[in-house]
């Protein structure tokens, strides 16, 4: 740390609430973690270097000046030992007040001392009286004991101004400060001008970091420009790609809304199918029932159905092999549907004059007559033949006319045999 760097510190930072103990005490972070014995030190060594570069730098501006910075380099290039050094006897006021030495005070007036020292130094570069001044001055600081405290602090703002003005004049500075103050001054004009520059400059007035700053050529400021164009065309590309899916979700929604109505829907139109095919199932099973009621009542009972298995007579044959059940054609009246059978019985009943109420008595005896009728026509045939002597045609008779002339001629054939049976018995 340099002596203006000291100083500037000393002076720059911020005051703090003035102590019960003393009316200004300077606030110097670096001081914070150190007792006093320390800092009384480190103010002494300051204090110290300060004056031995002071004895450098005013040697070098004239002889006369030299001459006198030699003087005062003899005065001040023998300093009491290191080891020999007592902060508390070097910094005590000859006067000691009853309450006491106080760490602050012993660290107020060494900044009072080191201030002191400064002031002579950028005083003796501006002219040699302002020097002599300055010397008596200091002279008089390291050799009075007698002084206040508060007397040999000097102001702040008359401080700042007075090291302000003489950094600003380059008085007193070296080369290669005066370069770096040039060079921090482009450095800030630089910032000023450029993008982001006032907040990086702001960042480190404030003691702020600024890792997060940095300061870009126009070429990559264009590319970033050109990156943040395209990022914002995707981003839009993006923003409309997301609202067609939000369109396309909406019509999804609503058409899985009617989808599900027509779900619901046809949900309900299968109930009611099953419901109506529940009451056409009964209604059938109804109707079936019905119907083989029906039914039952015009085909009768199947197991009363004539048939060979039922009568196996009906299966023996004639000479021809054919049997009884085969030759009377009974297989076709199987075939028969109900109103044909009955058509065909009621024809039967018409025809042999017999009342259904009476058929199951009569057909026996129209069997039976059937069979007399037989023996009958076979009598009639063989009369016919005693009398006429030729046979009779039976089959002339069975026409609607045949009755006729069936009657008439057996009436005929019996007048023939009273004849006869006259003629013998008068005989």
């Amino acid at each position: 740390m340099s002596f203006a760097d000291t100083e500037s510190y000393m002076y720059l930072t911020r005051e703090v609430e003035e102590s019960t103990q003393s009316p200004m005490i300077p606030n110097v972070p670096q001081f914070n973690d150190k007792d006093e014995l320390e800092i009384a030190r480190y103010l002494d060594s300051k204090l110290h270097r300060s004056r031995v570069s002071l004895d450098i730098g005013v040697q070098t501006d004239s002889s006369k000046e030299s001459q006198k910075a030699s003087s005062k380099q003899q005065v001040f290039s023998s300093p009491v030992p290191e080891k020999a050094w007592n902060p508390i006897m070097q910094s005590t006021p000859a006067h000691m007040s009853s309450r006491g030495v106080q760490p602050k005070d012993i660290l107020k007036a060494k900044l009072s001392k080191l201030a002191q020292s400064v002031e002579l130094a950028h005083d003796s570069e501006s002219s040699s009286g302002d020097e002599e001044h300055d010397e008596d001055q200091e002279r008089g600081v390291l050799g009075s004991k007698d002084s206040s405290y508060h007397d040999d602090t000097p102001s702040k703002p008359q401080a700042k101004r007075n090291t302000s003005l003489k950094e600003d004049k380059g008085i007193g500075l070296s080369p290669k400060r005066s370069a770096e103050l040039e060079q921090l001054a482009k450095l800030k004009e630089f910032l000023n001008s450029s993008t982001n520059g006032s907040k990086v400059l702001k960042s480190i007035v404030n003691g702020e970091p600024v890792k997060h700053w940095r300061i870009v050529d126009d070429s990559e400021l264009e590319s970033n420009a050109k990156k943040v164009k395209d990022l914002e065309e995707e981003i839009k590309s993006l923003r409309k790609q997301n609202d067609d899916l939000k369109e396309e979700t909406t019509i999804i929604k609503s058409t899985n809304i009617s989808l599900k109505e027509m779900v619901e829907l046809k949900d309900k139109s299968i109930a009611e199918s099953r419901d109506n095919v529940r009451e056409l199932e009964n209604s059938i099973a109804e109707i079936n029932a019905s119907m083989e009621s029906e039914i039952s009542k015009y085909v009768g009972d199947t197991s009363e159905k004539i048939s060979p298995l039922k009568f196996p007579e009906l299966s023996t044959t004639d000479s021809n092999g054919i049997s009884l059940y085969d030759g009377l054609n009974l297989c076709e009246v199987d075939n028969l549907t109900m109103v044909e059978s009955q058509n065909l019985l009621k024809n039967i009943l018409i025809n042999l004059n017999i009342p259904f109420s009476r058929v199951k008595e009569l057909v026996p005896q129209l069997m039976l007559r059937l069979t007399h009728e037989e023996i009958l026509v076979d009598f009639t045939r063989k009369l016919h033949t005693v009398l006429y002597d030729q046979g009779m045609d039976i089959t002339r008779y069975l026409n609607e006319t045949g009755n006729t002339g069936l009657v008439r001629c057996t009436s005929e054939m019996l007048k023939n045999v009273e004849l006869v049976y006259a003629v013998l018995e008068k005989k």
